[in-house]
């Protein structure tokens, strides 16, 4: 985040009235929300549309950026009341999984949480009624050619899903390339 943006955001915070009978842990959470909306309204999303495909699920490297696309095209699709449930893969990345959750509650979006693909399939079956789901991958997911080949047919054959390339700008020019040819087969936007 660039020192500019920064001293904006501080800014921002500093013209919010004083909570009043709250404790500091309070007061703290409420800056965090009001922090993460003022970001959320100046961030810019790409050409994902809920008529295109109703669900998007977003793939990449460790540390890259996927669970923050997430939760910012979600925000996105929230201020034109869209029905949006977020879906995770990440069972183990814990700062990633501790943003999204926060992200969700202070949006009011449902997130759940499964465990392989057969529970990934159950789950999109089972909420169809939503306008936009979005799928926050594991790190590295798919691990393995088994894994993409699986991704492949639950689109093909359950529901139809567009599949995210998010990578990192500062990732070596040999990880990206390795992270192209491995999640090219899904037929990535």
């Amino acid at each position: 985040i660039s020192k500019p943006y920064i001293g904006e955001l501080m800014n921002h915070l500093k013209t919010l009235p004083k909570p009043e009978g709250e404790g500091e842990h309070e007061a703290k959470e409420l800056l965090l929300s009001e922090g993460i909306r003022w970001m959320i309204k100046r961030i810019k999303i790409g050409h994902i549309t809920p008529e295109s495909s109703q669900v998007h699920a977003f793939v990449g490297s460790s540390g890259c950026g996927k669970s923050s696309t997430v939760t910012k095209v979600a925000a996105r699709f929230k201020k034109e009341n869209k029905s949006i449930l977020i879906v995770t893969l990440d069972t183990q990345g814990l700062a990633s999984h501790e943003q999204i959750r926060t992200y969700t509650k202070i949006l009011n979006i449902p997130l759940i949480n499964v465990y392989g693909l057969d529970e990934l399939r159950d789950t999109l079956l089972k909420n169809a009624n939503y306008e936009l789901i979005l799928i926050d991958s594991a790190a590295n997911f798919p691990f393995s050619e088994r894994e993409t080949l699986g991704l492949m047919d639950l689109s093909a054959s359950t529901v139809p899903i567009d599949f995210h390339l998010v990578l990192s700008v500062n990732e070596k020019h040999e990880q990206l390339n390795s992270n192209i040819r491995k999640l090219s087969p899904l037929g990535l936007n």
